[in-house]
């Protein structure tokens, strides 16, 4: 069974266009690897499929639902309580590195290092997340 799809997606930044005509499909289990120089878009592919970021054209689908057929409202980053502690410093998001999915059930488990720069010492730090996704009330919901 396909569980993400993506056909024929788009991006450019000004002129410069990032993703060009870009479909794939991958079935429930496959482990996918994403690789490339810097500045192919390999950070932009993954904005688009985690809801960051929308394609120029195209369609993207998780589970067979058009992602982007959603209003800005329905894709919002919900997270349930205190399943995520603040972040109680100054920090520039600088990527995601290597995320890896893995659908269990009704949950996608997903295991994110987040590179950043720290503000307050300049330094360029990663974290480690494990994150339990869960579709609540249409939209996707960190649970865990």
């Amino acid at each position: 069974m396909i569980y993400l799809e993506m056909n024929h997606v788009r991006k450019s930044f000004g002129d410069l266009e990032v993703l060009k005509d870009i479909s794939l499909k991958v079935e429930e289990g496959e482990v996918l690897s994403i690789i490339g120089p810097s500045g192919s878009g390999k950070s932009t592919l993954l904005h688009i499929l985690a809801g960051i970021d929308r394609p120029a054209s195209g369609k993207v689908y998780v589970d067979g639902e058009d992602i982007y057929a959603k209003s800005e409202k329905e894709l919002a980053y919900y997270v349930s309580g205190n399943v995520l502690e603040p972040v109680n410093c100054g920090y520039l998001f600088s990527e995601l590195v290597n995320p890896i999915f893995i659908k269990d059930g009704e949950q996608v488990k997903v295991s994110v290092s987040v590179k950043y720069l720290d503000q307050r010492t300049k330094a360029t730090q990663i974290s480690q997340f494990d994150l339990v996704l869960e579709k609540t009330g249409g939209n996707w919901k960190v649970v865990g």
